[in-house]
């Protein structure tokens, strides 16, 4: 046994080296290959089986990822329950009304989309509004009623932009009205104004408001003009309100009184003859001249018509 470790032996169970290395060997960097060694895996292209712990104690199985805390991609990590992404995140799927391809709460509620044209919002399974999808290169809104608060069409009409409300049938209505009802001590008022401009110099107009019926202009059409009808609020008590056309020089074209309580022109010199059978038997014409003092111009009753 000594002659056998001291090297001097012959016998079968001798090693004259290791890894083509004698003397005191000692392991080094290559002496195992990684398909030697049991459960280890290459550093390029490893091939994991079964479940694989990550350091968050979340686990990765031919699953999928469960119990991920955060998730970074191309960012830092998020806190728990976030996920950062500095590129595009995109679903496979185009998805639909009842399934969105991007669920938020539920998976009926969120967002889907129709190849490039069109972009969907759903809630509960149900359409709320979409763009492109109902009616191409237009926003379309499955309920009866839009509520906006505050400057939100100011906010998405500037610039050159229009806004356009328009009615979906023969018989549809579009209707500007005031949210106050009921037993509110006063109502809002509803205007409709036309921009200012406040610059110091040069030929720069204001802004003109256009009341303009539709022009029934298809070709043999025997169909009227639009007609654009101006009605004041009525009252159980107190005094009717009045239609005010005011300025300096207002025009009339086509004007008719039809259950008007009054009519009241602001600096006008005379009104365009009406027929008789036009004016109603309480339509009241109430004058007023302009007078300036200290530049201020102001407007003094001067005759009231009563037919």
């Amino acid at each position: 046994m000594s002659a056998f470790l001291g090297g001097g032996g012959g016998g079968s169970g001798a090693v004259s080296s290791v890894f083509g290395r004698t003397g005191a060997v000692v392991a080094v960097t290559g002496d195992y290959a990684v398909a030697q060694i049991t459960g280890a895996a290459p550093l390029a292209s490893p091939t994991f089986t079964g479940t694989v712990t990550m350091p968050d104690s979340s686990t990765w199985t031919t699953s999928g990822i469960g119990s991920l805390a955060a998730l970074g991609v191309g960012e830092t990590v998020p806190s728990a329950g976030q996920i950062y992404a500095s590129g595009l995140i995109r679903t496979a799927s185009a998805g639909s009304s009842s399934a969105p391809s991007l669920a938020i709460g539920n998976a009926t509620t969120g967002l889907y989309s129709v190849s490039t044209t069109g972009l969907g919002f759903s809630v509960n399974g149900s359409l709320i509004f979409d763009y492109g999808i109902t009616t191409g290169n237009a926003f379309t809104f499955a309920g009866t009623s839009v509520a906006v608060t505050n400057t939100f069409l100011t906010s998405i009409v500037q610039g050159n932009a229009s806004l356009t409300l328009r009615s979906g049938s023969a018989t549809g209505t579009v209707t500007l009205n005031t949210a106050s009802t009921g037993t509110a001590a006063n109502v809002g008022l509803l205007s409709i104004t036309g921009g200012n401009n406040s610059l110091a110099s040069g030929s720069n107009n204001a802004g003109s408001v256009n009341i303009t019926g539709g022009n029934a202009s298809g070709a043999g059409s025997t169909g009227n003009g639009g007609s654009i009808t101006l009605t004041p609020g009525t009252s159980v008590g107190g005094t009717p309100g009045s239609v005010v056309v005011a300025g300096s020089t207002p025009t009339f074209s086509g004007l008719t009184t039809g259950g008007l309580a009054a009519i009241s022109t602001s600096g006008v010199a005379s009104v365009p003859a009406l027929a008789a059978s036009t004016l109603p038997a309480n339509a009241v014409f109430n004058f007023r001249v302009p007078i300036s003092f200290a530049g201020t111009t102001y407007y003094v009753p001067a005759a009231s018509v009563a037919w």
